[in-house]
């Protein structure tokens, strides 16, 4: 769909599964990230550390995705494209959301 208004903002989403591989007890992340609707990040992989609790999963996988964003920004710069504010992270576990907001509980 071509909109006239230009790109659409940037968003990203992130989600972890608790010790999901049964025999390490690694979580899996997942992130993806959209740009004028289309997807052009998007990874899957297992945790390199176990996790001691959801939250601890989620964030890691948080974590891993703004470092995709920063990636994602990088490109945008070097091929013309400039936007100022933030891209959008989305998360699905409310404790890591106050934990990214408020890094005091680390």
């Amino acid at each position: 769909m071509y909109r006239k208004s230009g790109y659409d903002a940037p968003v990203s989403y992130s989600d972890a599964d608790y010790a999901g591989d049964c025999e390490t007890r690694k979580s899996m992340s997942g992130c993806m990230s959209f740009l004028a609707g289309g997807p052009v990040i998007w990874s899957s992989r297992r945790q390199d550390c176990v996790a001691l609790s959801t939250t601890e999963s989620e964030f890691i996988a948080a974590s891993e995705t703004a470092k995709d964003i920063v990636w994602l920004r990088k490109l945008l710069t070097d091929t013309g494209y400039e936007y100022e504010m933030p891209v959008e992270l989305r998360i699905d576990n409310q404790s890591a959301m106050r934990l990214a907001k408020n890094p005091e509980f680390v």
